[in-house]
């Protein structure tokens, strides 16, 4: 079963940063599909989010919150959903 990671990103994106879901699947280490919502990428809908992983064929979708941390580096909370 395939499954998919909603990330909701909070806080001051890096500048030097290119936000893409590949590069934010490194940062936290998971082979999970990840789409990805943060106001400052202009990307704010959780509801496409989750239809994206829907239609890639995800059956178990969560979504969690992080947050980029003062050096850059992306932090995970322990809040999280799973969405149906």
């Amino acid at each position: 079963m395939k499954r998919g990671l909603i990330l909701y990103i909070t806080g001051n994106e890096p500048t030097n940063l290119n936000l893409n879901s590949k590069n934010i699947a490194k940062m936290i280490g998971t082979d999970d599909t990840i789409e990805f919502v943060s106001e400052s990428s202009g990307r704010s809908d959780l509801h496409e989010a989750w239809f994206n992983l829907v239609v890639k064929g995800n059956h178990s979708i969560k979504c969690q919150l992080a947050k980029f941390g003062s050096d850059g580096s992306l932090q995970l909370t322990d809040k999280e959903m799973r969405i149906c």
